[in-house]
């Protein structure tokens, strides 16, 4: 916003000696606001130092920035890495997911620790065989993965993956899944069954 009256923490010039001793008090309480803004959030101030910032209320107050999202029915194929899609979401407060540009994505607003977690319900064919669910950083990186073995016969098995990462603003991250049975495996549908959620925990400094 727009201020009245600009930020000045200059020495005062021209004054008697007992007003110079006031206007320096008031200059040095001017300088211990902004260091002690700068505690309660690193960079309050704007780039050219002459006002604050208007407060991020998530960064003071602790109000969460969250996103849970739900797949429906995904097939994952024999010996295909699948990257999966998840097309509704459960709540999205800071526009991590969009269910139509790659659904696949949760996308990191602003930079900060995140702690990201997948839980996917599968259901087999016939055959068992291992599962290998990982979360991955845009596209090339992996960051946690878990290994498991699906018993087969057209029964379910709970896949969960888990991680804390430090994200820099629009990093994004994926569930990616391969497994090598011989068939075809598919993701339960219910959104308490299979979903994807991620949800910042604190700034990156």
């Amino acid at each position: 916003m727009a201020y009245a009256i600009a930020w000045n923490e200059a020495a005062p010039v021209g004054a008697s000696v007992n007003a110079s001793t006031i206007d320096t008090e008031l200059q040095n309480l001017k300088k211990s606001i902004r260091e002690r803004m700068n505690n309660i959030l690193s960079n309050a101030w704007e780039t050219d130092a002459s006002d604050p910032k208007t407060l991020d209320v998530q960064a003071i107050a602790g109000t969460p920035r969250v996103a849970r999202v739900v797949p429906g029915a995904v097939s994952l194929l024999t010996t295909v890495n699948t990257v999966i899609d998840f097309g509704a979401e459960t709540f999205d407060t800071d526009s991590f997911h969009d269910n139509a540009v790659n659904p696949s994505r949760l996308t990191v607003p602003v930079a900060g620790y995140y702690l990201i977690h997948s839980s996917l319900a599968i259901t087999s064919g016939a055959a068992a065989g291992i599962g290998i669910m990982e979360i991955r950083e845009n596209g090339t990186t992996t960051r946690a993965q878990v290994d498991h073995r699906h018993n087969g016969s057209t029964t379910d098995e709970n896949f969960q993956v888990q991680t804390i990462v430090l994200a820099a603003a629009s990093d994004y991250f994926e569930i990616r899944f391969l497994q090598s049975s011989g068939d075809t495996w598919t993701t339960r549908s219910a959104a308490m069954e299979a979903f994807f959620e991620i949800m910042w925990i604190s700034g990156a400094t």
